[in-house]
């Protein structure tokens, strides 16, 4: 049995000293693809992805940095997605739970860099807090995207959408907690449009909760998938990891 980690942030300093013992831990983790929040993230990322063969990353802006955004970082992300180690953009979004940025900033931003991966026919990795309908309606005006809706938070109306755009939909840690909506509208999401997760080091599922999360506790979410969907991890593992495939393959 083999999957991926379709989010997560090696390059984050609370792995500086235990990078290599993580790699060495991942199991049955094939590959980890690293989502980048600011350009000196992008640079880290690159440079991790380059010293291990099974890393990949994100070139992006996270919603929190907007307002840091200046014109000619456009220029340098496109840059990055030449790299042959660059699977997309992201993660990039909308986030009105902290809001770090005034809306419309966010909003601006988010909408240019979904052009700039559509322009370019890359894959985004999208983050979307309290702000599920102005991300619906952004997106609802983008064609020919290629998404994956980050740490998906089990709204209907983002399913509904990501179902008619037939995006993949990340499922981490989250699925493990109790009362997570996710759980709750688990069985609404079809398997075809499923990917896994594991936003580390945020989000460790139970029972690590509270620890620093890392890709080799991707078994216990699929765990807790195959108890809610009846279905055995093993299936799970083969459906999400093919549909894992799709951003390695048509990058």
């Amino acid at each position: 049995m083999k999957i991926i980690d379709t989010h997560a942030h090696l390059q984050s300093e609370e792995f500086n000293a235990i990078l290599d013992d993580v790699i060495n831990r991942l199991g049955i983790v094939e590959k980890v693809f690293l989502a980048t929040s600011h350009i000196s993230d992008i640079k880290k990322a690159c440079e991790i992805a380059h010293k291990y063969d099974n890393l990949y990353f994100f070139a992006g802006i996270h919603p929190h940095y907007a307002s840091e955004f200046k014109i000619g970082d456009l220029d340098t992300i496109e840059g990055y997605l030449k790299d042959e180690k660059c699977i997309g953009i992201g993660e990039i979004g909308l986030d009105y739970f902290y809001n770090y940025a005034p809306k419309d900033t966010q909003k601006t931003l988010f909408s240019n860099l979904l052009d700039l991966a559509i322009y370019n026919n890359k894959w985004v990795s999208i983050h979307i807090r309290d702000a599920t309908k102005d991300a619906i309606d952004i997106l609802s005006t983008k064609e020919n995207l290629k998404a994956i809706i980050h740490c998906f938070s089990g709204d209907l109306d983002l399913l509904k959408l990501a179902l008619e755009k037939n995006y993949l939909l990340g499922i981490g840690g989250v699925v493990t907690f109790k009362n997570s909506l996710i759980r709750q509208n688990i069985t609404k999401i079809p398997l075809k449009n499923m990917v896994l997760e594991t936003d580390a080091p945020y989000l460790a599922p139970v029972p690590k909760r509270g620890k620093i999360n890392e890709p080799s506790f991707l078994q216990y979410t699929i765990n807790a998938l195959g108890d809610l969907l009846e279905i055995e991890t093993i299936e799970i593992a083969q459906i999400t990891y093919t549909n894992s495939l799709r951003v390695l393959n048509d990058k």
